[in-house]
């Protein structure tokens, strides 16, 4: 991990430079949703930098979206975290030097 003057972070960010950025980010609302789609959801990570995608993961959390019960959209998402453990898309690294 390497740090960078903000200006050299947003070039390198934006020209695919780095495998993963992150400029900011902040939960809206306490929902699982808005703390995996953002992030996980193949058509809405490209601002990570991360290029995640996975076509189970999307078709789950599009489920999720839409359950009305809980503990149907807890099921939902205990299956993403399993993927998740197996496909270990991003996680975090050593302290920066």
């Amino acid at each position: 991990m390497k740090t960078a003057e903000w200006a050299t972070y947003v070039d390198n960010a934006r020209n695919g430079r780095m495998m993963l950025s992150l400029f900011g980010w902040y939960p809206d609302y306490i929902d699982p949703d808005d703390y995996t789609t953002p992030f996980l959801m193949s058509t809405a990570n490209k601002w990570t930098g991360s290029h995640y995608a996975n076509q189970t993961v999307d078709d789950l959390l599009k489920q999720a979206e839409v359950k009305v019960s809980q503990s149907e959209r807890e099921a939902i998402y205990i299956q993403v975290q399993r993927i998740l453990a197996e496909d270990a898309p991003s996680y975090p690294c050593c302290k920066a030097t």
